[in-house]
């Protein structure tokens, strides 16, 4: 208990806020006092490290915008490829596998392997994707394949530039389809194709 000056100095232990307000009031008020005075400064810590580390964050954030590098068919195949795998923009990593599988012409499988599960929602970027499935099948000899990544492209994606690809590729087995795309493509050069094979036959 505290009883004097003795105690008192002890007590607060260079604390000049609680050495006045324990010369001044009761020892055990000021016990109490002390307490709470502690337990406001640390909920002031606490909320001022929640600022700075909301700063760090918000900080860390504009930094990053800064450095990021937009992606263009000028990046490097290193740089496509880490933006690839460890991107966490499932539509920056699309539009990296796009640019790779363009480079990988040669090499069906590999686009393949690149494009695979890329053909998602309804991005613009969806219906390429699906279009250069679509191809790669056909070069791969998988015919049921390439139908459902033509067919997956009409359905979705029924007024895109791509559709017009679908509609040539599926009209050869459905003419129907080649009428369609005469009506509402006309200058697509699918339709120039589809025009051009019938002519011929």
């Amino acid at each position: 208990m505290i009883t004097d000056r003795v105690d008192i100095e002890e007590h607060c232990a260079g604390n000049m806020f609680c050495f006045i307000l324990c010369g001044s009031i009761a020892p055990t008020v000021c016990h109490q006092q002390r307490r709470i005075h502690h337990a406001q400064i640390a909920g002031r810590n606490r909320d001022a490290d929640a600022v700075r580390a909301v700063a760090v964050v918000l900080g860390g954030q504009t930094v990053l915008r800064r450095l990021h590098t937009p992606l263009t068919p000028s990046l490097s195949s290193a740089d496509l490829w880490t933006r690839y795998r460890w991107s966490i923009n499932p539509s920056e990593r699309r539009e990296a596998a796009l640019l790779l599988a363009a480079r990988s012409a040669d090499s069906a499988e590999r686009s393949q392997r690149l494009l695979a599960n890329q053909g998602w929602g309804n991005d613009p970027l969806a219906d390429v994707t699906l279009k250069q499935q679509a191809l790669n099948a056909a070069k791969l000899g998988q015919p049921s394949e390439e139908q459902k990544h033509w067919q997956d492209l009409l359905q979705r994606f029924p007024g895109s530039a791509a559709s017009a690809d679908a509609r040539y590729y599926l009209g050869q087995d459905n003419p129907a389809l080649h009428t369609e795309l005469f009506r509402q493509q006309p200058g697509h050069p699918a339709a120039f194709a589809a025009a051009a094979e019938i002519k011929m036959q």
